[in-house]
């Protein structure tokens, strides 16, 4: 039975504490597997950039506050006790790898080793050059951060510095690696192949199990996916579960995934801690025959 994560509040004037506080213990005594949020640091007022789960319009008012992933989670953490904590994901370009492996085998350690790393090279320009870093050569990045990070939680010398604490889980926090172009699923193959898809059809999702396990000699990747929950039947396209009628399990089901991560934000807020506890129960059930419920 997958797992399942619940999207955490993060953006917006919901994005309080007395409000994460309130999604946090809902988790943690509802029984779900893990909480998991996202990650921007700044976004510019002016963006060319298209967001590629959402082609119709950018997702986020610049304007908007966003609170920031890891403090979130440290957070969460600290009020908690079961459920794993997670990114989902880290836009690797927007972090140094002596800081994103400081932050990170600090929160698992202060998590007692429930941290989990999803990280992808991003989508957003503008955002990136702010940050000094250039949009086309975020794959790079990417794999140097990803390479220096696990050198540098071995607590060992990397490039005349020692990075501690290490993780309490070794060789590190697992890994997921989001994206789904050619070069997003061989990083997934090198780091692990643990793939966080997100916005993609379930023939997509198929598609990149196939190809992942050619990448991985044959070996079965780990996989976990963004299913978007709706009060009414969901729009076709992108992984989605209506609460309500149940609308959109049976692709849930096909797509075999490991790890689903809930996101409730298209639900009337008056209503969304219903819609996380009707998905959960849901996706508890057991599957009837053959995937299908």
């Amino acid at each position: 039975m997958a797992a399942v994560w619940l999207q955490l509040p993060q953006a917006g004037r919901r994005a309080s504490a007395d409000d994460v506080e309130r999604w946090v213990r809902l988790a943690e005594d509802e029984g779900f597997d893990g909480v998991w949020v996202g990650d921007h640091l700044a976004l510019p007022t002016a963006s060319d950039s298209v967001y590629p789960y959402r082609p119709d319009g950018f997702p986020l008012d610049p304007a908007t506050p966003f609170l920031e992933a890891y403090s979130l989670l440290a957070f969460a953490a600290a009020l908690t006790e079961r459920v794993r904590l997670a990114t989902a994901v880290t836009v690797a370009p927007l972090r140094h790898p002596l800081l994103l492996a400081k932050v990170t085998a600090t929160l698992d350690v202060l998590s007692r080793g429930r941290f989990e790393l999803g990280i992808a090279a991003g989508w957003h320009a503008e955002e990136m050059a702010l940050f000094g870093v250039a949009f086309d050569e975020r794959g790079g990045v990417t794999d140097e951060v990803l390479d220096r990070l696990h050198a540098l939680w071995t607590g060992e010398p990397v490039d005349g510095v020692i990075a501690r604490p290490v993780p309490v889980q070794q060789p590190g926090p697992p890994v997921w690696v989001g994206g789904h172009a050619p070069a997003a699923l061989r990083r997934v193959a090198r780091w692990g192949g643990r793939w966080l898809a997100a916005g993609i059809t379930l023939d997509q999702i198929l598609a990149g199990k196939e190809r992942l396990t050619e990448l991985l000699g044959g070996r079965p990747p780990t996989v976990g996916a963004q299913v978007a929950v709706h009060a009414d039947d969901p729009p076709p396209g992108p992984l989605a579960l209506s609460y309500r009628s149940g609308a959109g399990l049976g692709d849930v089901d096909r797509a075999g995934l490991d790890v689903i991560c809930l996101d409730v934000s298209a639900v009337p807020q008056v209503d969304r801690a219903a819609a996380a506890l009707d998905s959960l129960a849901l996706l508890r059930q057991p599957p009837i025959q053959e995937g299908v419920r």
